[in-house]
């Protein structure tokens, strides 16, 4: 029992050293639900590294500024047809209201300049259940929209899902001054993708179940006291590695002077807790959950089962099955 107890403790201090995401998603999907309200999370970190006297430190100068605002169904139709057209190609599910923040924050510096870019969108997602509540769908997890997003902000129409809007819109020579470089191949990269969550398989990712199904989980998630099963991925673990930041990077000359810039955006991650007993399976393609009221068969493979007690902080008692 030490030796489980010290596993998993060194588990989630490995884990809790990378907080934040290029796509982080967290939802709670109850049994018998019309609807589910997810939270998609996007996270990155640019920065342009130049010398002090150089023509982009002077444009960009040493205030820090920031834009901000909220994401509705008013001003963000577009954004929920985008993803609706994604997910109408894999999946049952269809989103029919969305909410959510935007925020950029531009800070200059000494040699460089940084620029955190962070989104939060709450969809209200619908059909998730196919045909029967047994049968849950998982293809609508992740997508990738590469298309402009324009939103009617108190700025006027604002691309969310371009970085370089925030420059655009606070340092308009500052872009103006990077347009045709090469650092356009990173400010172009659209914000908006998790697709890295729906590409890996369900198969891969790691599933526990709670048997005891904690009062607390009942009122966060509206669930009616049932079994409850967790799958998660993106997990930095000492069985699946340690996370590796995704970084890109461009090294580029403007009227002889030279510059570098990178994006930097931790690996993705996803949590989805289901009522009752879930196991991975498949409709044709599509990828699902089969829900059971009673603890499915566990396959030969099966690596580990554990099972113990542990304070809330590091997980409640939970039954610990990598299919």
């Amino acid at each position: 029992m030490t030796k489980y107890v010290s596993i998993l403790v060194l588990l989630v201090i490995v884990s809790s050293m990378y907080p934040a995401y290029a796509a982080q998603l967290n939802v709670a999907i109850a049994k018998n639900s019309k609807d589910i309200e997810p939270t998609f999370q996007f996270t990155r970190i640019l920065t342009i590294q130049y010398d002090k006297d150089s023509t982009l430190a002077k444009l960009v100068g040493d205030e820090q500024k920031k834009i901000s605002f909220d994401i509705n169904s008013e001003n963000a139709n577009i954004l929920v047809d985008l993803i609706n057209s994604q997910l109408e190609e894999k999946s049952f599910v269809k989103i029919n209201d969305i909410s959510g923040k935007y925020t950029a924050t531009i800070t200059p510096r000494e040699e460089s300049v940084g620029i955190e870019y962070n989104i939060v969108l709450y969809p209200i997602m619908n059909n998730h259940f196919i045909e029967n509540y047994a049968t849950l769908d998982s293809q609508w997890r992740g997508f990738l929209i590469t298309d402009e997003i324009p939103i009617e902000t108190k700025y006027g129409s604002y691309d969310i899902n371009s970085p370089k809007s925030v420059l655009r819109e606070m340092m308009p020579k500052s872009i103006e001054f990077l347009s045709g470089s090469d650092a356009m191949n990173i400010l172009e990269m659209p914000l908006i993708d998790a697709s890295g969550i729906s590409e890996l398989s369900l198969s891969k990712w790691e599933s526990m179940f709670d048997p005891t199904a904690l009062m607390s989980e009942k009122d966060e998630y509206g669930f009616s006291g049932t079994v409850i099963t967790n799958y998660s991925m993106g997990i930095c673990t000492i069985f699946r590695g340690i996370c590796e930041d995704k970084i890109f990077q461009e090294d580029f000359i403007i009227n002889g002077e030279s510059y570098h810039i990178q994006s930097i955006e931790s690996q993705d991650d996803a949590t989805i807790v289901i009522e009752r007993y879930a196991k991975v399976g498949h409709l044709g393609e599509l990828e699902i959950f089969t829900i059971h009221d009673n603890a499915p068969s566990i396959s030969d493979n099966t690596q580990v089962s554990v099972s113990m007690g542990m304070t809330k902080i590091l997980h409640p008692i939970y039954c610990l099955l990598v299919w």
